[in-house]
């Protein structure tokens, strides 16, 4: 069995798994099961073979993204299936939890970063992020079978990499502050790593310039344990991540982060926001938040060219929105792409985009959103829904509008959709919605 993760980590004792008839580590979350599979860089991914822990048979088992089109093979007790690509993967066979099978990449395990100026953690170690000193280093390697503990802080860095297959964990009942935060950073990496147990937000790029996370897990069990919250930084791509979060998967945010956030951090990151993109990724969003957010907090005067594009939104089961922007103080909010992007589940709210006014509000004057395009949109509506999901789109004022958004090739179960009036949009101060069937 490899690697051997620390005692520390608890089992899974719902969920085993196998690959080539070697058992693999299930480790557990309240929320989720979950086992991480490094790949070799001239492997073929491998099929995989999950049983209940208790020896039962399995009746039914369905595999997400259902859009990777995963034939699963049921035989008495075993689920057998072979992913087409790596990346990570929901099973779900009826034992109450989700299993996450996270197939990392080759090139995000941090092999080819050997160095004096690298910090490796070896696998089967656990290392406390607060007695590390990161002045000297510019690479943290974090190997398959390590775990750190967070939270971790990275400070006005150039060029800093966190990497490996490892886990970065945090305690879900301490005190209120970001699992990783990279303050005023530029051209910093984060990749392979899963993120577990945070108290609050998991990864938090703030005021930084050219920021790259790739092929990284996150697991969020609590309310506001935001996925990833780009603060008040600019030149950003997220790509191939699985995010798990009981608040916003991944948020686009510009304020003055403090007591009203989080606990024992200050951050100024009042800084206009351009150039995010996030791509191929995972999101699964429980209670709390949405699935893909810009807002609420953004005291500042531009948040521009912000594109989600092939995304896989398993399900928002909560009150919040799949698509959402939410401009709650002066900022003018333009130039936003939701493209590509497929739906299996939502409940309350399909799109939400507002100006308006909230307890998380810093600014006497509101903004306004404009040039706003959703393209290519596949829907999946349960008809246990029917009625309860709607979508909402208001500007605050005449002067404060919601304008120019372009709904383009919008499917629901299969079928394009041939009106405005078949999504229940609920408008305010709204000028030029379109819809392009």
């Amino acid at each position: 069995m490899v690697p051997f993760y620390p005692a520390i980590l608890p089992r899974s004792t719902v969920h085993t798994l196998w690959i080539g008839g070697d058992p693999v580590e299930v480790l557990h979350t309240d929320v989720a099961d979950f086992a991480i599979i490094a790949l070799n860089a001239s492997a073929c991914l491998p099929e995989v073979e999950v049983r209940r822990a208790d020896g039962g048979s399995i009746d039914r088992a369905v595999l997400h993204p259902v859009s990777r089109c995963v034939d699963i093979a049921i035989d008495g007790g075993v689920a057998r299936f072979q992913p087409p690509a790596p990346g990570g993967y929901s099973l779900e066979m009826g034992t109450g939890k989700p299993l996450y099978v996270f197939f990392k990449r080759s090139e995000t395990g941090g092999t080819a970063r050997d160095g004096e100026r690298t910090l490796r953690i070896p696998a089967g170690q656990v290392a406390d992020a607060s007695q590390l000193d990161l002045s000297q280093i510019d690479t943290l390697c974090i190997e398959h079978g390590a775990v750190l503990r967070g939270p971790l802080h990275v400070r006005n860095r150039d060029g800093f990499t966190i990497c490996g297959h490892g886990i970065i964990e945090g305690d879900p009942h301490g005190r209120r502050h970001p699992l990783v935060v990279l303050e005023a950073c530029s051209n910093v990496v984060v990749e392979g790593v899963t993120l577990i147990r945070p108290p609050a937000w998991m990864l938090v790029p703030a005021k930084c310039d050219g920021v790259s996370v790739r092929d990284v897990s996150f697991i969020g069990e609590v309310g506001s344990s935001d996925g990833i919250d780009v603060l008040g930084s600019s030149r950003v791509v997220i790509e191939d991540c699985f995010i798990h979060a009981n608040d916003d998967c991944v948020a686009v945010k510009a304020f003055q982060l403090g007591a009203r956030n989080v606990e024992d951090l200050e951050i100024d990151a009042r800084r206009d926001v351009h150039d995010v993109l996030v791509r191929r990724c995972v999101l699964a969003n429980w209670n709390e938040g949405n699935a893909m957010e810009i807002g609420h907090e953004l005291t500042v005067d531009r948040i521009e060219k912000i594109v989600f594009s092939d995304i896989d939104v398993l399900h928002v089961h909560g009150k919040g929105a799949v698509f959402a922007i939410h401009c709650y103080d002066h900022a003018h909010v333009r130039g936003v792409v939701f493209e590509n992007i497929r739906i299996e589940h939502c409940y309350d709210k399909l799109i939400d985009f507002r100006v308006s006014l909230s307890r998380f509000s810093s600014d006497d004057t509101r903004g306004r959103i404009s040039d706003v395009v959703l393209r290519d949109i596949d829907w999946t509506s349960t008809p246990f829904n029917a009625g309860y999901t709607i979508s909402v789109i208001g500007g605050w004022a005449p002067e404060n509008p919601v304008e120019r958004v372009s709904i383009q090739r919008f499917r629901m179960n299969g079928r394009a959709i041939q009106s405005i009036e078949e999504l229940e949009i609920h408008t305010r101060h709204c000028k030029d919605l379109l819809l392009e069937p």
